[in-house]
Order: structure tokens, then C-alpha cells, then sequence
């Protein structure tokens, strides 16, 4: 397993993921070329793609077909670069509006019982409709993927090393969305060259932007943070009930990667969170590291 390995050895690199700020924001997934032809037949049965459709009200699942992959054109074919392939994940928002007039207020925008503006569609006039669907649609799509990638025998012929590994997972009943991996032997020396406590501000802006934008609405900056104690104790949190991603076990010793879980993930918007802030970590250590 990839994740095994990242923890005891340089292993060539897989996968990377990326951040770029934009409106919509993106996350970007480059894929290994040789990595990706030599698992381009290993299609999830109908049985257990039938079952997300099912589970999650998607319409249409994608296996590298038509430069698309997984539910629902989740995942978009971008450039290739060098040893790799990108797939643009382009983030959506949780809350719309429609043309149609709001139902609570008639359209008026104001409450006339409470004498204020109307909360449902924030005065705005216009429906507002919520929906999960295109964001689980982003979190089914890469439980698939990463999961198909931790079980290949495969080996990428990259020059580069795998900075850290992810999988997601998905359970919409129980409300569950977790995120776990392992952080690889350079990305951990690349953390514990920072000082004790050290802050990232440019993470915490992004998870901010994603924020924002998926619910399109102002953050509270005092619910995102993302810093490092000593031996690469890398800390994340998001909006939520004590929600983010830490490492597992204390101990950690120069030449090793470390695993890391999360705490309290109802929601998809808190794993793309927490997504996002790897992504922007990733381009930062590649920036020093290579």
C-alpha cells in the first residue's frame, strides 16, 4: 500500500494535489502517466458504482472516459505537465439561486410577521435551493480514486517522491466524511524545519476562500488554522465541532513519515476544507523541497 510505504521510504511519486485561487476556486490532481495507463482497466464494478448513483442521487459516473472522472464530471482533464496528468476539481457552491421568487417572502425579500428581512433568502427575493449533491459528488469521486490508487501493485516511474498520501471516505447517512493518509519522509523534515508553533497563514486564507465560496457567505477567521509543533505535529481545524486533521501517535523520528486522521467530519465542505489546506502545504514544501 501506498500509504505504508510513504512512511519508511522514498517512494516515487503517484499523485500530487494542488490549490489555485480563482472564482471558482480549484483543486488540482496530477496523476503519474505510466502510474495511470497501468490502471486505466481497473473500472469499479456497475454493482458499486450503481450503489453511489443510488445512494447520492448521481446521474452519470466517468472512468477516465472522455478526458472525465468519477460522478457527475467531478473530475475535469486539464494539462499534461512533464510526468503527469492534472484533473481539475472545480468547487461549487453549496447554496444557489434560482429565478423563481422565494416562497417564504413571495418574492417581497422581507418578513412581515417578524418586520425583517427575510432569512431564507436573505432578502435577495429569490429561491434559494441547498444542495450536497455536487460536493458529494467530489468526495464520492476521490473515495474511489484513492481508493483504486492504495490498491494498486503499480509503481510510478516519477523522478519526484511522494510528499504524503490521502484517502477519503463517505458515508452520508452517518454523516462521515473522513480524510486520513500518511505524510512522507520529506514532507515530515520539511515540517519540523519551522519553529515550534509555527502558523500558515496562506493555508488558512485558502481554507477561508473555500469556505466562503462554497457557502457563499463571510468565515469567522478565528475557525480556521493550520500550524506545526516540533517532530512535524501538523495541525489543521475547520468550522465544525472540533473538526480537523492531526497526526496519529506522538512519537516521531528524523527519516520517518508519520500517518495522520481527522476528528468530526460531518460534511463534505469540511473534507474539501482540509483538502485544500494539503493542497496549498504540497505547493509550499515542493517550492523548498525540490
Amino acid at each position: 500500500m501506498l500509504s505504508f510505504d510513504v512512511e519508511r521510504k522514498l517512494v516515487p511519486c503517484v499523485y500530487e494535489v494542488s490549490y489555485q485561487k480563482g472564482n471558482p476556486p480549484c483543486l488540482i490532481l496530477r496523476i503519474n502517466k505510466e502510474f495511470l495507463e497501468k490502471n486505466k482497466k481497473r473500472k469499479p464494478s456497475e454493482e458499486t458504482i450503481s450503489s453511489y448513483k443510488k445512494e447520492f442521487s448521481f446521474k452519470k459516473f466517468s472512468f477516465f472516459e472522455n478526458n472525465l472522472f468519477g460522478f457527475d464530471n467531478a473530475l475535469g482533464r486539464g494539462k499534461v505537465k512533464g510526468e503527469f496528468v492534472e484533473y481539475i476539481i472545480k468547487l461549487i457552491p453549496f447554496k444557489r439561486k434560482t429565478s423563481n421568487p422565494c416562497k417564504y417572502c413571495y418574492g417581497t425579500g422581507w418578513n412581515k410577521n417578524l418586520q425583517m428581512k427575510c432569512s431564507f433568502c436573505e432578502g435577495e427575493k429569490l429561491e434559494t435551493i441547498y444542495d450536497y449533491t455536487p460536493l458529494n459528488a467530489i468526495s464520492a469521486s476521490f473515495e474511489l480514486l484513492t481508493r483504486l490508487i492504495e490498491s494498486s501493485e503499480e509503481i510510478s516511474n516519477s523522478k519526484k517522491s511522494q510528499l504524503f498520501t490521502f484517502q477519503i471516505g463517505i458515508g452520508y447517512e452517518k454523516a462521515s466524511y473522513p480524510i486520513w493518509g500518511s505524510y512522507g519522509i520529506e514532507f515530515c523534515c520539511w515540517l519540523n524545519s519551522f519553529s515550534k508553533g509555527k502558523r500558515f497563514p496562506d493555508v488558512i486564507k485558502a481554507m477561508q476562500e473555500v469556505y466562503e465560496f462554497i457557502y457563499q457567505k463571510e468565515g469567522t477567521s478565528y475557525d480556521f488554522d493550520a500550524y506545526v509543533e516540533e517532530n512535524a505535529w501538523l495541525i489543521i481545524n475547520c468550522p465544525g465541532e472540533a473538526c480537523g486533521i492531526h497526526p496519529e501517535g506522538y512519537s516521531w523520528k528524523k527519516g520517518q513519515g508519520r500517518d495522520f486522521s481527522c476528528h468530526n467530519m460531518d460534511t463534505p465542505v469540511q473534507q474539501i476544507i482540509l483538502l485544500t489546506a494539503l493542497a496549498v502545504l504540497s505547493d509550499m514544501a515542493q517550492l523548498e523541497i525540490l
